[in-house]
């Protein structure tokens, strides 16, 4: 039994037109696929380049804030392999330090307080936190971090910090209107 050439003509193109379709649609849908790969590729380049503008805008600003006790600092950030690491010069000594466990409990949390700081610009919060940042730090390393953490807080009027330290801050002024000094009772020791 034979189909009528008329009923296999019209089979035949019913298909055509159904690959026709599909091929069409295949198309389009590779040139929006295109059209995303390249959108993907323009956005990877700026955050590319965003990243490194942010990372040296940061290592320059970390030297600015290590200048601050007669130190030079670099942060150095390789994008490869994911690390970030932080470089410290003595200005006295001329010695630069990579390991931060070679350097003074003070002199560590000086550079951290320094690290935080060139961060800060990059950072969109309304507000900032720092807890027992001067651990360790001797009375001068402690005034060079509290006035540079006030001058900071200053030049960012939008945003509000929070410093929480068990230290001796009376070198503080009390009395300035931007400034909220609240005391905890000491800590109850029942014998």
């Amino acid at each position: 039994h034979k189909r009528p050439f008329e009923e296999i003509s019209d089979e035949l193109s019913f298909e055509s037109r159904k690959l026709a379709k599909l091929d069409s649609g295949f198309g389009k849908s590779m040139k929006l696929y295109g059209q995303l790969r390249k959108g993907v590729k323009a956005r990877q380049k700026q955050v590319q380049v965003r990243a490194t503008e942010i990372s040296k805008t940061v290592s320059h600003r970390f030297n600015y804030y290590m200048s601050k006790k007669g130190h030079s600092g670099r942060v150095l950030v390789d994008f490869k392999d994911a690390t970030l690491s932080l470089e410290v010069k003595d200005g006295e000594k001329g010695k630069s330090v990579k390991d931060m466990r070679s350097m003074s409990g003070g002199e560590r949390s000086y550079s951290t307080l320094a690290f935080n700081l060139s961060l800060g610009d990059t950072n969109e919060s309304p507000f900032s936190a720092m807890d027992e940042f001067d651990v360790f730090m001797d009375a001068v390393n402690r005034k060079v971090s509290i006035d540079s953490l006030l001058r900071f807080a200053r030049k960012h009027v939008d945003k509000q910090f929070i410093f929480i330290t068990p230290q001796d801050i009376s070198a503080v002024d009390a009395n300035a209107e931007d400034i909220k000094i609240m005391k905890m009772a000491p800590a109850r020791v029942d014998a």
